[in-house]
């Protein structure tokens, strides 16, 4: 990954961040290693044949996403088997934003998040459950980069919708 900063100061912030972070990844997964749910939140799931947009629950655990209508329901809609799938950016021609795709030997998937950091931290949780020695292993050093990439892409998002009001705000 390739992070940019304006200038020196924020580039020294940011090394200060990535390493706290990564200090603060690495006690938490040796203190709890489960990681049963990796992630989870709200994304838009285009359907199989009716081709409508729906806001769906996604929770993604080892090597299984699955989706629900709303948070609280107890039993998925479906489930995405994600061994041997592979995740990327959608064509712009489905012309949605933040969408990606997961394929899977049987079936795409088409998604859409809320914003790019959205849509990078499933992206990059993805493409780990979607390999098998990671399944095999919860607390190697990928699952640690995967955690400490998501909470530095929340920063960011927060860091950017910031900026955005101080901007709003400015004019």
């Amino acid at each position: 990954f390739f992070l940019r900063a304006d200038s020196e100061e924020d580039l020294d912030q940011w090394v200060q961040v990535i390493q706290r972070l990564r200090h603060t990844s690495s006690t938490q997964t040796e203190t709890s290693p489960k990681s049963e749910e990796s992630r989870k939140g709200f994304l838009v799931k285009r359907g199989r044949s009716n081709k409508l947009w729906k806001k769906r629950y996604f929770v993604l655990s080892a090597g299984l996403l699955s989706y629900y209508r709303n948070e609280h329901d107890e039993d998925p809609m479906g489930m995405i088997p994600l061994e041997g799938s592979s995740v990327s950016i959608a064509d712009e021609s489905l012309k949605r934003k933040f969408c990606f795709v997961i394929s899977t030997r049987y079936r795409n998937f088409f998604l859409e998040a809320a914003d790019q950091f959205e849509m990078a931290g499933w992206i990059e949780s993805i493409r780990y459950h979607a390999q098998e020695k990671a399944q095999s292993d919860p607390t190697n050093s990928n699952l640690k980069n995967v955690h400490i990439f998501n909470q530095l892409n929340s920063l960011l998002a927060k860091h950017d919708k910031e900026n955005e009001k101080e901007m709003e705000h400015n004019e």
